[in-house]
């Protein structure tokens, strides 16, 4: 099956984490969806994105690379990617209550402002993450 990346991506989740609802239509190979609009539609007790599997385009992974010698590499690696896919705005309109907010603001409180990179999600994930668990599990724990 081919996967049509989007013109001018820069960064594709393929995860099951970053994953948007199901089309009421069947489709019959993989969307994108921006990431905005994916995470917008998530659960209010979503905690974890999954950034396991991502395609970068070479402006992407440079972007990346520079956003990372600048801001360095504090928190959960999978929130950073979804931050640095987000303007501020974007993550500000999450539930309050949410989980998700909290973890975009601690990360939007540690990057530069830049224009978010040009990021999606497919429908439907690509991978999946092992049933092993996490070593990061207590990451996503708020007391």
């Amino acid at each position: 099956m081919p996967i049509d990346l989007p013109s001018g991506y820069e960064l594709c989740f393929a995860g099951n984490g970053m994953e948007p609802p199901a089309p009421r239509e069947p489709t019959g190979s993989p969307r994108a969806m921006p990431v905005a609009a994916v995470v917008a539609a998530k659960p209010r007790d979503w905690r974890a994105p999954g950034g396991y599997g991502c395609f970068l385009s070479r402006r992407g992974a440079g972007e990346l690379l520079d956003r990372g010698a600048r801001d360095g590499f504090a928190g959960d690696v999978d929130w950073r990617l979804v931050a640095y896919s987000l303007s501020r705005a974007d993550g500000e309109g999450l539930p309050p209550d949410g989980f998700a907010i909290g973890a975009l603001r601690r990360h939007h409180a540690l990057i530069g402002a830049d224009r978010p990179l040009a990021a999606y999600c497919f429908y439907p994930a690509l991978l999946q993450p092992g049933r092993v668990g996490s070593v990061r599990k207590a990451d996503n724990i708020v007391e």
